[in-house]
Formats: C-alpha cells, structure tokens, sequence
C-alpha cells in the first residue's frame, strides 16, 4: 500500500478554493492542512495516507465539465488548478516493503476535450449453410480506418475463430462448486459470463452487484485473457492478464475465490465484466462504503461471516450480502500471498501512469476497509456491478 503522499494544490480562483475546502472538509481528513493565499493564487499542503483518490473524486465533483491531465497538450484551454503528489523515495508499505516506484507527479484540472477517440472492434458474421459464424477482424497497423481500405484491409486481416460473443459456453465445470459463505437471509439473483460462469447478485441500496469474485478467462468478445504463470513474466505486464493463486487449477478453490487479475485488464475495450455489467471504479466502492455506515463499520457488514475461509476471530455478519473472500494478491514478481488473510479488490479508476486505486480487508483489524493505490500489475480480485 502506498502512504504519507505529500499533496500540494494550487488554485487560481477564490471561488474555486472555496469548493476545494468544503471537498476536504467533507472528506474529513483530519491531518494538518496548510493554506498560503497569495495576490494571485492560492496553496493548500497536506500529507495523507489513504484519502487522496476519494478527494480527486470529489474535486472532480465540483467541476463536472473538467478532468484530470498529466500532459498539457497544444490547444488545451485554461488550467482550473493544479495537484502535486511527491513520496518520499525511502517510503514503505504497510508490511515493511520498499516502494520501488515512488509517488512524483503533478496534474491540471483542464476543460474535458470536446473530440471522442473513434475504436474499432470490428465483427463479420458468415452464413454456413443453417448457421451464423463470427470472425473477429483485428486489422494489420497501417490500414487506414476508411470504408474502402477497411473492406480490402479484411482480405488481409489476422482471423480469430471464435463462438458468438453474447452467447455464454454451457456446463462450466466451475458452477455449483464454491463454499462461501453467502447470507441466508438475503434473496440473491444470478448472472452468467462468457465462459459460462453463474455468479450470485445482491441488490445494497440503489447499487447491484456481483456477490462473488470474478473467474472469467475470456474477454466479452471471445477472446482470450492470457494466464500468466511466471512471475517475472507478470512483473514485466502491461497488457490484461490473469493467474490463479500459486496457479492451483483445483476446481473448488477456484469456483469459490476466484482468480487474480492485473489493472490492465479493467481497461481493455473487450469487455472484461459480463454483458450489462462493469467493474467498479473508486466511487462506487465509495458509494457502497458510505450506505453501509464508513470505513470503520462497512468492513463487517462486507466481509463473509464465521473462520471457513478467514483466518479467525472472524466478527462480521456479512448483513448486506456482498461476501468478500481473503484470497490476497499477487505483489509485483512475487509470489501470491495472503490467503485466508486478507482481501483485495481492484477498481476500474487511474491514479497515476504506474498505479491505480485498490480497496483491502484484513483478518487482523476488523475495523477497517483499507483504500489506497498499488502497482498496476499487482493482481488482485474483482467485483462487478450493474450498469445503470
């Protein structure tokens, strides 16, 4: 986990400061805060250890028209404000582990670009005798995305077989397996992935979730999320991919916890989450957190109740449903650790070109939900949540 980020913001307008001081008053970050008013700016200072990416949410919150840059490209139009974040290069996480890519980064608050990026996922369907077959096209770089050279570019495109990307494989062997612990009292539905994969759903406030951690293989397209075994191998990732813990293929195990998968995959345009759902991103984890009363009393109402997969005294009551699992994480080429320990979970959120938001619960402090951002190859669990 990363911590003792040092924040600076710099703000132009006197209205604009005072939006950024109610955003972190009502984040209530109770550390020192330092605010130096010049004749043509303000500065505010803080340090903080975890509350950093809820308060990009909320400084986003107050400027709905505006985003987040790292790069002034030509043409941009004024800089609202301006963030720092600077880390100490002799910082640790919370298990004594030097960070080896320390925070140093500073952002602008801009107006959000008017021009959409056009993406391609084209698919040609072909009729074989009574049935219809998809290929999926990825098409050679240097074909231009034009009508007549996309039809010539088909000619020479590379071909990937697969079955109609809304139509889920039967009899997944992984289904009826899992032991966890669901609340009896709650009323589940279901949903179904590509790969066939029957995952309970539970409704917590206006939110619907996936009540289990996700086990996919296959992106929504067919196409296949590589598993990545080495650990080197893994490290060196910048593209999606998943493992499964200590790369275990029994069947119970994985039915029940899941498996592990890096950031990049919560980016890829294929479509990791099944059809009409998404992985959640940082406000929705802020969302579920705050109905379930905050960080310091969410944690037992999230967790799966009793010691059969954590490590004991185990005391929650799961009361919402949501059945979170310890089943650790894969820390950069390390091997994965912190099984009937703790929980990870990815969100869909960026934070820096190396890191990415992340939430975690343990078995030795009950009274938390730990929020912060890690290395983007780290594999962690994931939950999924309806599309509004």
């Amino acid at each position: 986990m990363m911590n003792k980020v040092d924040i600076e913001i710099l703000i132009n307008r006197k209205s604009d400061f005072e939006l950024i001081e109610q955003a972190i008053i009502s984040n209530k970050i109770q550390i020192p805060i330092f605010i130096v008013e010049y004749e043509s700016h303000y500065r505010v200072e803080f340090t903080s250890d975890y509350e950093e990416w809820k308060l990009d949410s909320s400084i986003l919150n107050c400027f709905s028209d505006y985003e987040f840059t790292d790069n002034l490209e030509k043409g941009r139009k004024e800089i609202r404000l301006q963030t720092s974040r600077c880390q100490s290069p002799f910082s640790t996480d919370n298990w004594g582990r030097p960070i080896e890519d320390p925070v140093n980064e500073t952002k602008y608050l801009i107006k959000k670009s008017t021009s959409k990026q056009v993406r391609f996922n084209p698919k040609v369907k072909v009729l074989f005798e009574d049935e219809n077959k998809y290929y999926f096209v990825n098409i050679i770089d240097g074909i231009k995305k034009k009508l007549s050279n996309f039809l010539i570019g088909i000619l020479i495109a590379v071909f990937t077989w697969g079955c109609k990307p809304d139509e889920p494989k039967l009899n997944n062997p992984l289904n009826g397996r899992t032991t966890a612990v669901f609340n009896p009292n709650k009323s589940y539905g279901t949903v179904t992935d590509i790969d066939g994969n029957i995952y309970k759903t539970i409704k917590i406030g206006d939110q619907l979730w996936i009540a289990e951690n996700l086990r996919v293989t296959h992106y929504q397209n067919g196409n296949e999320i590589p598993n990545i075994k080495d650990s080197t191998q893994w490290a060196n990732q910048t593209e999606g991919a998943y493992c499964n813990y200590n790369n275990i293929e029994t069947l119970d195990t994985l039915a029940t916890f899941g498996r592990l998968y890096n950031w990049y995959t919560t980016q890829d345009i294929r479509g990791l989450a099944p059809k009409g759902w998404r992985v959640a991103n940082s406000v929705d984890w802020i969302t579920i957190i705050d109905y379930l009363g905050g960080d310091t009393i969410a944690f037992k109402h999230l967790k799966e109740s009793g010691t059969k997969h954590w490590n004991g005294p185990n005391n929650v009551d799961n009361s919402c449903g949501f059945t979170a699992l310890p089943f650790g994480e894969r820390y950069l080429k390390s091997n994965p650790l912190g099984v009937d320990l703790y929980a990870a979970f990815w969100t869909s959120s960026l934070y820096s070109e190396t890191t990415a938001p992340f939430l975690f619960l343990t078995t030795w402090n009950d009274n938390l939900v730990y929020k912060g951002f890690n290395f983007k190859v780290n594999g962690y669990a994931i939950r999924c949540i309806k599309e509004q």
